[in-house]
């Protein structure tokens, strides 16, 4: 260890004259070894504090997203669609070179999908079988939807910028998140963009999942 060579920690050595001398640390070493088993695996405090930092972000949208839906319920309770759209909006965390385009909700009906709030696919309706025998521009929120797992659709790259929809199902509905911005995402933070979003996601599932009207 750098602060046994160092002379910080104090450990005592076999004196032999066979020269032996993995024998002659023997005792350091299980010394060495007791102390990591009481101090257990090392916990790096700036990866602790971020991560501390992210639960906290996330505890806060989360309470804002309360808030904001029980105050506008309490008024308006037909609209609340609109409301998680523009919580949504508001609460979710991406890379700060990014920016959210647009939010969409989307309700299964008899006959298919139906966007009912948000920007995302304004006015729009797809049939259930919209997907059938397709292999390329597949509607996503259909997949989304039929599959009950969470999408990712690259929907334009630009010399400008680029433009993703992270889609979530909630229930019988979808969410459905577009952002857009100068960098390609790579998998790994796609990854941490839903996990930074896990809490909030969670919520709105437990709000969202089991409704119905």
């Amino acid at each position: 260890m750098p602060t046994d060579l160092d002379g910080h920690t104090v450990l005592r050595y076999e004196n032999r004259s066979d020269d032996n001398f993995n024998a002659a640390v023997n005792i350091a070493c299980r010394a060495i070894t007791r102390k990591i088993n009481e101090l257990g695996v090392y916990q790096d405090p700036v990866k602790l504090l971020a991560e501390a930092q992210i639960s906290s972000e996330q505890d806060y949208a989360i309470i804002r997203l309360l808030r904001k839906l029980t105050t506008e319920l309490l008024a308006n309770p037909e609209n609340k669609y609109h409301y998680l759209a523009e919580t949504v909006w508001s609460a979710y965390k991406i890379p700060n070179s990014f920016t959210v385009e647009g939010i969409g909700v989307w309700k299964a009906e008899k006959e298919g999908l139906r966007q009912i709030a948000g920007n995302e696919g304004r006015g729009r309706f797809f049939e259930f079988g919209v997907n059938n025998n397709l292999q390329e521009n597949r509607i996503i929120v259909m997949d989304c939807y039929m599959k009950s797992e969470e999408l990712i659709l690259e929907k334009s790259t630009s010399p400008f910028d680029k433009t993703y929809v992270l889609c979530y199902p909630i229930g019988k509905h979808v969410l459905a998140v577009a952002v857009t911005g100068r960098e390609k995402l790579s998998k790994e933070v796609l990854s941490d963009i839903n996990e930074q979003n896990y809490k909030l996601l969670g919520t709105i599932n437990d709000l969202f999942g089991g409704a119905s009207t």
